[in-house]
């Protein structure tokens, strides 16, 4: 048995948006045995884009039934039968959602047309539910109306079904298919989660930490993660979850620090953003076997690379770094326009003092060189933010030596006497993200003040 569905929404999010209409068409596997459809007043607003493209406007749900005075029958109408939709995951996270805001778990098997017509039909231009159905001949009756597609829906469902490989795709598309309402652990992992700010560790069966996570609500955001499955790294992260270890900061800049610190503490699995910046071209620096001071310009920073700062493109990062060059007089071989042992154009034109012929020095070139990656880090050699936490206690965040960092939480009575601050803040290597979020938080408001400590020299050895 199967339950043909189709909605319409206030929105495209789940959590925040609201249904509006529902159309549910029971089909047994040879024909559609009963239709059920109703507007339902989404209790919030419906935004005039949404009102247009639905033609569902606020007056006309005024007197519709709310969700819970319908959800028995769709309880009713879609128990012991598939859950079946164009695109799926769309339609039943939203029930699933207004079940959960009721306290019901909302558990079915589930079809996606979408993917089942990829497989049985493949070759078309498109799989959206109208050139779909303009390609294989389905007449649409009422477009972006709950029951007009549902009906549509279910005619393709009726095709698809008597297909020869039904079985078998179906078969093969359940194997991928990880989704809330199957995973059983789900409940008691999500329920006792804080609904606070803060970061939080996916555990597996071993006890590894597979993934790491910061929130604004970690209960809300680590149920994600069981909903979000509509890619095979998230489906296999899914299945593997089977414990979820809270850290609650009550501060979004602290849990965007701590994060960062722990992915590159424990380099988990699953974890690819936030292991390097999310800007598509990198201005990094090393020292070089020579002892020069290098700036490059790349796309995939390396662990022996400092990041200083991001660009959106390279063009934009190589015209920077060409402003770079002229204010400092930089070495072109040492910026990444050349490599080091021939002469770079500005040695040409005497515009360069001969780093890359090895006619200028590396401790006079990188007198020069330092100057800007003073600039580029930060604007103390170490120092302090202190942002606010829990009542009657702080964060404080410290940046040491333009590569190393150190946060904990306090009382307020430590700023009484901030010579202390060194011992109760020991400095530790991070990993170059975290650097790079602590340069963009010191730029930015947001913290109560800033204690400049002043302990530290960037490069000791050349003052």
């Amino acid at each position: 048995m199967y339950a043909v569905i189709d909605i319409e929404t206030t929105g495209g999010n789940a959590r925040s948006g609201r249904i509006t209409e529902v159309a549910i068409i029971v089909h047994d596997g040879m024909s559609i045995t009963q239709k059920f459809s109703t507007l339902i007043n989404p209790e919030i607003p419906i935004p005039p884009y949404i009102q247009s493209f639905t033609g569902i406007t606020d007056s006309m749900v005024a007197n519709a039934p709310r969700f819970f005075e319908v959800a028995a029958e769709i309880v009713k109408l879609t128990e012991d039968k598939i859950f079946v939709a164009h695109n799926v995951n769309f339609d039943f996270g939203f029930i699933r959602e207004e079940f959960a805001r009721l306290g019901y778990q909302y558990r079915r098997e589930l079809i996606c047309t979408v993917k089942l017509s990829r497989r049985l039909v493949p070759g078309l231009p498109s799989y959206s539910l109208g050139n779909l159905c303009r390609s294989l001949g389905i007449e649409i009756m009422d477009r972006h109306r709950a029951l007009g597609d549902a009906e549509a829906t279910a005619i393709l469902f009726d095709r698809l079904l008597r297909a020869p490989d039904f079985k078998q795709a179906t078969t093969a598309l359940a194997k991928k298919t990880i989704s809330l309402q199957t995973n059983d652990a789900m409940p008691e992992i999500v329920s006792d989660l804080p609904e606070e700010s803060g970061i939080y560790y996916l555990e597996n069966d071993l006890g590894e930490v597979i993934y790491v996570g910061k929130a604004k609500n970690i209960r809300q955001r680590v149920k994600t993660h069981f909903a979000g499955t509509n890619t095979k790294k998230a489906r296999e992260m899914a299945r593997q979850i089977v414990h979820v270890h809270t850290h609650v900061l009550h501060s979004e800049p602290m849990s965007l620090v701590m994060e960062s610190m722990e992915i590159a503490r424990l380099m988990p699995r699953f974890n690819v953003s936030g292991k390097k910046p999310s800007n598509r071209s990198y201005l990094v620096s090393e020292m070089t076997k020579e002892g020069y001071l290098k700036f490059d310009i790349t796309r995939i920073p390396q662990d022996a690379q400092t990041i200083l700062a991001g660009y959106s493109s390279a063009q934009k990062a190589s015209l920077q770094m060409d402003t770079y060059i002229n204010t400092y007089s930089l070495c072109g071989a040492y910026c990444g326009v050349n490599d080091p042992g021939q002469a770079c154009f500005r040695k040409m034109v005497h515009a360069c003092l001969g780093a890359c012929t090895g006619e200028e020095v590396a401790d006079t070139y990188n007198r020069r060189a330092s100057a800007l990656l003073r600039r580029l880090l930060f604007n103390d050699d170490d120092f302090v933010l202190v942002y606010p936490a829990s009542a009657g206690e702080i964060w404080l965040l410290r940046a040491g030596n333009h590569r190393m960092v150190s946060m904990r939480r306090a009382s307020l009575d430590v700023l009484e006497n901030p010579a202390e601050l060194p011992d109760l803040l020991p400095l530790k290597e991070p990993g170059n993200n975290t650097l790079f979020i602590i340069k963009s938080l010191e730029e930015k408001p947001g913290y109560l003040f800033k204690i400049s400590l002043s302990k530290y020299s960037l490069f000791p050895t050349l003052s």
